[in-house]
């Protein structure tokens, strides 16, 4: 949890027009680290980010935990836990430009888990192109989503 942040791990910020100046559509945002492994490497570290707004979610994986997010993998497969034992799948489509999008017929249920209060756990896999690759990651806790959301 950050500190003085009252919306605990999730942030507010504003997305910027081409001059890199704040416009006034916001979204909130959150970090965390995980592991990944594919043919290549295993249990290497991966930096993960969360992107929301009022219609969408992104869903950001950075193998190395490095700046740059994958690429072009097409659909990825996620199963999510809350520390109660409930559960989620859902998908994501990962663009050419790395934006890793929640599909639209499962923001509103992941919306719906997320804004409980509490640990949420994440696995997920990707098998383009003959390599299947897999990735885990927690938020320690989802508390405050919904106060959060409501001051973009």
């Amino acid at each position: 949890m950050k500190k003085n942040n009252i919306f605990g791990i999730w942030e507010l910020s504003h997305y910027v027009d081409d001059f890199g100046e704040k416009t006034q559509e916001g979204y909130i945002r959150t970090f965390c680290t995980g592991t990944f492994s594919n043919s290549a490497t295993t249990n290497s570290e991966l930096g993960v980010q969360f992107i929301i707004d009022k219609s969408g979610m992104r869903i950001q994986l950075y193998e190395y935990n490095r700046n740059h997010p994958i690429k072009g993998e097409g659909f990825f497969k996620f199963k999510a836990k809350r520390f109660d034992g409930e559960t989620l799948e859902f998908k994501t489509y990962n663009a050419e430009n790395g934006s890793n999008f929640v599909e639209e017929e499962y923001f509103e249920a992941l919306m719906t888990f997320l804004q409980k209060e509490g640990e949420a756990k994440f696995i997920a896999e990707s098998s383009s192109s003959s390599t299947l690759s897999n990735y885990k990651f927690s938020l320690t806790d989802t508390s405050y989503l919904k106060e959060a959301l409501s001051k973009i």
